[in-house]
């Protein structure tokens, strides 16, 4: 006779490549061209080398980490905003008219 299946599942803290990619809205492609150089130049977080799983927590906090900067930009450059105006426009096509 089978095991039961446990009633409870928690969510996995070992994520694979595919995982990753989803999560920080990259094509795996991508990730995988990338990876090396943002672990080397960013702290992107390494896998586990027993599991050869990232962690979940530690990629969420290394998006996390550049929300900061991101803020600062937005309050800090006006420029940004209008430049982001105009790219909405035009892809709405208020800028055809």
């Amino acid at each position: 006779m089978p095991a039961a299946k446990p009633k409870y599942m928690p969510n996995p803290r070992g994520w694979t490549l595919v995982q990753v990619a989803a999560r920080i809205g990259m094509s795996l492609s991508w990730l995988a061209d990338n990876l090396e150089k943002m672990q080397r130049e960013h702290g992107f977080p390494k896998q586990n080398p027993v599991t050869n799983r990232f962690n979940g927590r530690a990629v969420d906090a290394w998006m996390d980490s550049f929300e900061p900067l991101l803020a600062k930009a937005r309050t800090s450059s006006p420029d940004l905003s209008k430049a982001s105006n105009r790219v909405k426009e035009h892809f709405s096509g208020a800028a055809r008219a």
